[in-house]
C-alpha cells in the first residue's frame, strides 16, 4: 500500500515530509518542477518502491518511480531508473514531477 512521503508546498521551492519519513536520512532537492529525493545511509528497512505522484484534483497520476532492493535479492524490472551509491549507502531518485499537471 503506498505511503504519503513528501510534497511541495504550494507556489514555493519548499516541500515538508510526512512525520514517518521526517529524519535527516531523507533529504529532497527540487530542481524546477523536479524532486530528487536522496536516502543517506540507507537500511534494509528503507526497501521498497518510490514513486512520484502528480494529484489531478483529487485522482493520484503514478508519474515515475524507482525501486531499492539490496545484493543478493531477487532482480525485478524497475520502471524508471534511480541510481545506488555502495560508496556513501545512499540512493537518489532524479527526475520525478513534483507540482500538479507539470
Amino acid at each position: 500500500m503506498p505511503q504519503f512521503m513528501a510534497r511541495p508546498y504550494s507556489n514555493t521551492q519548499g516541500y515538508t515530509f510526512a512525520d514517518e519519513f521526517n529524519d535527516s536520512r531523507f533529504n529532497i532537492t527540487l530542481n524546477g518542477n523536479k524532486f530528487d529525493l536522496n536516502i543517506k545511509e540507507t537500511k534494509e528497512s528503507d526497501r521498497g518502491d518510490y514513486l512520484c505522484v502528480n494529484l489531478d484534483g483529487t485522482t493520484p497520476k503514478f508519474t515515475s518511480g524507482t525501486r531499492l532492493q539490496f545484493e543478493g535479492e531477487e532482480k525485478k524490472l524497475c520502471p524508471t531508473p534511480g541510481t545506488l551509491n555502495n560508496n556513501t549507502h545512499s540512493v537518489t531518485h532524479q527526475g520525478s514531477n513534483s507540482r500538479d499537471g507539470e
